[in-house]
């Protein structure tokens, strides 16, 4: 099975800055998610809310922590706003499957963390993420595949 780009099967979002007065504690809009800080073992937590969102997650995206501290740690996706420290892997349904690739990302974390670029604070950019390859079993292939690749987050829990 040969690799491929990530971004041939995968639409990358960039999370985008979002000043401090433009967000709250106060449930007060959209969800938004600042960065790891944010994430769990699986999903986020929401404690930040904004009225003024540039750039969206969705529940079919994984979570990629590509700024600063946390570099190459994931999460699911779910609706909210993104911050900078973050991006969103949108997997193309018909080629990627999201628990595949999360699984694979979760097992590649330190792989995936050295894209990083940055004396002081590393990040990871959206054409280094684009050129990323991850290996694609059929579709079909993939859904049984992913649990086991799941043990390698065994470090993490």
């Amino acid at each position: 099975m040969k690799p491929v780009p990530l971004g041939d099967v995968a639409t990358i979002i960039a999370g985008q800055h979002i000043m401090a007065e433009d967000y709250n504690s106060d449930r007060n809009g959209v969800a938004y998610l600042t960065g790891p800080a944010d994430f769990g073992e699986r999903l986020p937590t929401i404690t930040k809310w904004t009225t003024s969102p540039k750039a969206f997650a969705k529940p079919s995206d994984v979570l990629l922590t590509v700024k600063g501290n946390g570099v190459g740690e994931t999460n699911f996706g779910i609706d909210a706003a993104i911050g900078r420290q973050l991006m969103a892997i949108r997997p193309c349904p018909k080629n990627l499957d999201r628990q595949f690739l999360f699984a694979y990302l979760r097992y590649r974390e330190s792989e995936v963390a050295a894209l990083g670029r940055g004396a002081t604070v590393p990040g990871i950019g959206v054409d280094a993420l684009t050129r990323y390859a991850v290996p694609l079993p059929s579709i079909f292939e993939q859904r049984p595949n992913a649990p086991l690749l799941r043990p390698a987050d065994a470090p993490r829990a």
